[in-house]
C-alpha cells in the first residue's frame, strides 16, 4: 500500500533542501516550472531546463490526483529517457492496487546527474484517471563553471589568457568584433605596466644595493685612517690605561689582616752550602750562556 506522503512532511524536506543550498556560495539551486502543464503527460527536458553548462539535476516532485475504485488495478509511473540510450536515468512507479483514488505528493531525490543526459520525460498511468498533474525538477549549476561567462568569477583572468593563447592573439590584435576584445586591451595594459613596475623595482634595488656599497667602503676607509695614525693610536691607548674604573673594584676592597706564625721547628743541625753543585753549576754551558745574555743588550 502507498503510504501518502503529507504537506507537512513535503515541506520540511523542501527546507531542508533549502537549507543546504544557502550553505553553499559558489553553487546556484532552482526548480523547474511545471513539465506535465496541466493535465500534460510527455515532455522535453531541454525546454525546462536552463541553459547552464554543467547543470545537475537533484530531484524530482511529483503531485497528481488519480480517480479510481477500490477494486480497479491501478499504476502510475513518472520516467525520463537517458539521452544516447534506451533505458532511463529516472524511473518511479507508484503501484494503486487494491486502495481508492487520492491525491499523491512526492519528493524523490535523485542520484546527481548532469541534466544534458536526461532525456524527454512522461507520466502514464495503466488504470484510473490523472488530473492536477504537477512534475518539477530541482536543480544546481555552477555560474561560474566556464569562467569567461563572467568576468567576476575566479580564474577568470586565466581563462581569458587561455582563450588569447589558443587563438593566437597574444602577439596579434584580434578583430574588433571578438568577445574578448576589451579584455585583449586590458591584458596589453597590464602586461606593460607589470613591465614598468618590474623596472622601476630593479633600479630601484640597484639603488639601494649600491648606497649601502657605499656607505660600507667609506665607514670602512674611515676607520682604517684611524688605525694607521700612530696619534691616535697612541691616544687610545692612553685613555685605556688612564681608566683605572676597571681596576678601583679591586684596589677599594679592604682583607682582613693578621700574623702568620711560624710553624716549622728544626731541633739541632746546620745548613751547609752544597759546593759541589757550585762547580758543576759553571761549568754549564746552559748557565754560560744565561750570565752572558745579560751583558749583551
Amino acid at each position: 500500500m502507498i503510504r501518502q506522503l503529507q504537506p507537512v512532511l513535503l515541506g520540511l524536506v523542501l527546507c531542508s533542501l533549502c537549507s543546504y543550498s544557502l550553505s553553499s556560495e559558489e553553487l546556484t539551486y532552482g526548480t523547474t516550472a511545471n513539465a506535465a502543464n496541466g493535465d500534460g503527460r510527455h515532455w522535453v527536458m531541454q525546454q525546462l531546463l536552463p541553459d547552464q553548462t554543467g547543470l545537475e539535476i537533484l530531484a524530482v516532485r511529483h503531485r497528481y490526483t488519480i480517480t479510481k475504485d477500490r477494486e480497479e488495478d491501478a499504476t502510475v509511473t513518472i520516467a525520463n529517457k537517458r539521452l544516447g540510450s534506451e533505458g532511463n536515468i529516472f524511473e518511479k512507479t507508484h503501484d494503486w492496487n487494491g486502495i481508492d483514488g487520492n491525491t499523491k505528493v512526492g519528493f524523490d531525490i535523485v542520484p546527481t546527474s548532469l541534466g544534458s543526459l536526461w532525456g524527454d520525460g512522461s507520466i502514464t498511468t495503466t488504470g484510473g484517471e490523472l488530473s492536477d498533474i504537477t512534475v518539477q525538477y530541482s536543480y544546481q549549476f555552477d555560474p561560474c563553471f566556464i569562467p569567461l561567462s563572467n568576468p567576476e568569477c575566479p580564474g577568470y583572468k586565466d581563462a581569458v589568457y587561455q582563450y588569447l593563447l589558443d587563438n593566437n592573439l597574444l602577439n596579434a590584435e584580434p578583430p574588433l568584433d571578438d568577445p574578448y576584445y576589451s579584455e585583449w586591451l586590458q591584458y596589453q595594459a597590464d602586461q606593460e605596466k607589470e613591465e614598468e613596475d618590474l623596472e622601476v623595482a630593479e633600479e630601484e634595488e640597484k639603488e639601494e644595493e649600491k648606497e649601502v656599497t657605499t656607505e660600507q667602503v667609506l665607514s670602512i676607509t674611515g676607520k682604517a685612517a684611524e688605525v694607521v695614525n700612530t696619534v691616535k693610536q697612541q691616544a687610545m691607548l692612553d685613555a685605556l690605561i688612564g681608566d683605572t674604573t676597571a681596576f678601583d673594584a679591586y684596589s677599594t676592597i679592604q682583607l682582613d689582616g693578621g700574623v702568620y706564625k711560624e710553624v716549622l721547628v728544626m731541633d739541632g743541625g746546620e745548613f751547609k752550602d752544597n759546593f759541589r753543585a757550585f762547580r758543576e753549576m759553571t761549568s754549564s754551558s746552559s748557565f754560560n750562556t744565561m750570565f752572558k745574555s745579560q751583558f749583551e743588550n
